[in-house]
């Protein structure tokens, strides 16, 4: 298992961890923000929203998963050529949950204390550092391998550089 599949299946199942009590108990969120929060009652534009940004948390680890090539959808083993642009957006996307979720901590909404905002920063800047960490250095041992393929080209040479194997083997050529 690689570093970026090790991503995919963190960034999922934090968002799915999020999104699962949200699709079913909406006022759930609410209520985590502060004692005063709990003498407010829940709109119905509230929970609606609440059940939207659920599944689209829902769907957004479902195209984490399937765009990083962690769960396959065809029988080749190739990995899609998405998953670095994949993996960057995640990245950005637990990035920006984090500043927002640091910002709502400063001034915390309806007389909270603002820890649970702290929490959810420090642990999404977390899967954001990660992915980051993923896109600049986790490469696959294939695609290092990929690159480095000596053996095929140690029969070509060319100016500025002697390939001294190259030279010895054109000789022998020459002579035959």
């Amino acid at each position: 298992m690689h570093a970026k599949d090790i991503f995919a299946i963190t960034a999922s199942g934090y968002l799915s961890v999020l999104a699962v009590p949200r699709a079913f108990f909406p006022e759930l969120t609410l209520a985590t923000w502060g004692p005063d929060a709990r003498a407010h009652s829940q709109t119905q534009t509230e929970e609606i929203l609440e059940r939207s940004l659920a599944v689209a948390e829902l769907a957004l680890a479902a195209l984490l998963i399937i765009n990083c090539g962690t769960l396959p959808i065809t029988r080749a083993r190739e990995r899609p050529a998405t998953r670095h642009a994949t993996i960057l957006c995640g990245a950005l996307y637990f990035g920006v949950c984090a500043y927002l979720s640091y910002e709502s901590s400063l001034v915390p909404p309806l007389g909270g204390s603002g820890r649970q905002f702290v929490f959810s920063a420090f642990l999404q800047s977390l899967v954001a550092a990660f992915g980051l960490w993923c896109v600049l250095f986790g490469t696959d041992a294939q695609e290092i391998r990929g690159t480095m393929d000596r053996e095929s080209k140690k029969h070509v040479s060319g100016f500025p550089f002697m390939n001294e194997e190259a030279d010895r083997i054109k000789a022998e050529r020459k002579e035959e």
